[in-house]
């Protein structure tokens, strides 16, 4: 593995696309009562299993999933807010906020992910952008940026509207952006938050069910029914499910992560050393050799493994001095459409800068054979 790096900076290992391979056929066999659904690799940017999973369908409380997000790109964690009147006794689930008491972005996040509070969701989006219907009009315009073609937002909080729907590729997208953010990622991992005087309860029975789930959102309605979204990590790789209308929807979740787990094993990528070469300007040699440090074995396939390609990302020529240690680049591991792993190269030696007197006979020799 060292030598193909030293050879070139992108090491393709083969060169045919992950859905020729059929690795993930062996999933469609799997049984889900959900009306949609799909399983999800967002390192990857792939679908590894699907259920209808282009169909418009009611999303109930899975759409707090784009509440919080946009909240995390609009207002400070911290920032302190005073709860108005026309924010409480919300329909639907609620964390009973109180007019005129005081609660911080963070606790507010925490109702809306962990208890499901719609009167939370509603304080949030006039909090961001003054009404719900602003807030809304927010939200589609993020799922156009994020290109969910089939999913359209009519409230904050996820209750029935008739242009209100998602899909659970639409979905699991969106959840693996929301899932990429620190401060997201932490709150729905939590099965309880105390905040001030109230302690919040996450609704996700998965967290318990299994060691391995580590989020995201549930939700319900009459039209929706039950809807899921959840993420499992093993042996450090993340997949997201999905599950839209599904009354066995623990046990749905449970089944796809245990089925396309097994599937995988640690496959040996990287190992590190050596990691190609870059030109120099103006320095004591034309070439500095470059490296990385650490190993990467991610939980994959065996046919995967063979669709994994290692890139070296920096400039193409440095200009001297350069010295031994310091940052060049990146070293990337790409999966699919994804990067599943990065790590920083480093020069692996000091090249000083040509001093003035050598002379231009002298920089075309060194620039012919590399010498000094």
């Amino acid at each position: 593995m060292k030598k193909r790096l030293t050879a070139a900076i992108l090491v393709c290992l083969l060169l045919f696309p992950l859905e020729s391979l059929g690795v993930w056929r062996q999933l469609e066999g799997t049984q889900v009562s959900a009306k949609g659904a799909a399983l999800y690799d967002p390192a990857a940017k792939t679908f590894l299993y699907e259920k209808q999973g282009d169909t418009q369908l009611p999303m109930a409380s899975t759409t707090k999933i784009m509440t919080a997000l946009l909240v995390l790109e609009h207002l400070p964690l911290e920032e302190e807010h005073t709860i108005k009147p026309e924010w409480t006794g919300i329909e639907g689930s609620s964390i009973y906020l109180k007019a005129g008491e005081k609660l911080t972005t963070y606790n507010l996040l925490c109702g809306l992910l962990l208890e499901s509070g719609n009167d939370a969701a509603v304080a949030l989006s006039c909090l961001v952008s003054g009404s719900e219907e602003a807030f809304c009009r927010l939200m589609n315009e993020k799922a156009a940026e994020l290109g969910l073609v089939n999913t359209h937002f009519q409230s904050a909080s996820g209750l029935d509207g008739d242009a209100h729907y998602t899909t659970a590729k639409d979905l699991a997208v969106l959840t693996g952006v929301a899932m990429a953010q620190e401060e997201f990622a932490a709150i729905v991992s939590q099965k309880t938050i105390s905040t001030g005087d109230r302690v919040m309860k996450n609704h996700n029975k998965l967290l318990t069910l299994s060691q391995e789930v580590c989020g995201v959102k549930t939700g319900f309605t009459k039209k929706a029914g039950r809807c899921l979204v959840s993420a499992a990590r093993r042996e450090g790789r993340l997949l997201i499910a999905i599950t839209l209308g599904a009354p066995d929807d623990w046990n749905d979740h449970l089944r796809l992560y245990d089925s396309a787990f097994a599937l995988c094993a640690p496959q040996q990528v990287l190992e590190g050393g050596a990691a190609g070469s870059a030109l120099v300007l103006s320095g004591e040699k034309s070439q500095v050799e470059l490296y990385y440090n650490g190993s990467f074995a991610p939980f994959l396939t065996e046919e995967e493994r063979q669709d994994v390609s290692v890139q070296v990302t920096g400039p193409r020529t440095v200009c001297a001095p350069v010295q031994a240690g310091k940052v060049y680049g990146t070293l990337q591991v790409r999966l699919g459409d994804g990067v599943i792993y990065e790590t920083p190269v480093y020069y692996k030696e000091t090249v000083e800068k040509l001093p003035p007197a050598k002379t231009f006979w002298q920089k075309i020799w060194q620039g012919l054979w590399g010498g000094k």
